[in-house]
């Protein structure tokens, strides 16, 4: 048997720059910050806005249907 699924909470010391822009970037496309965090740290802060902006797009095409 395998052990059930836990969550953890991590808290990161992110330069303030960083969190604001990606604040900034959650807030306009109406996202979680962590995911914009999560994509802007493996990927920077450029494939974080592409990845927000495609996201915001694909909730707006599945609310129109």
């Amino acid at each position: 048997m395998s052990a059930p699924a836990t969550s953890a909470t991590v808290r990161l010391d992110v330069p303030r720059e960083l969190a604001a822009k990606v604040g900034d970037l959650a807030r306009e496309f109406d996202l979680r910050p962590e995911a914009v965090l999560r994509v802007a740290i493996a990927r920077g802060l450029p494939a974080a806005r592409f990845e927000a902006q495609r996201t915001a797009r694909r909730r707006q095409q599945e609310r129109d249907r």
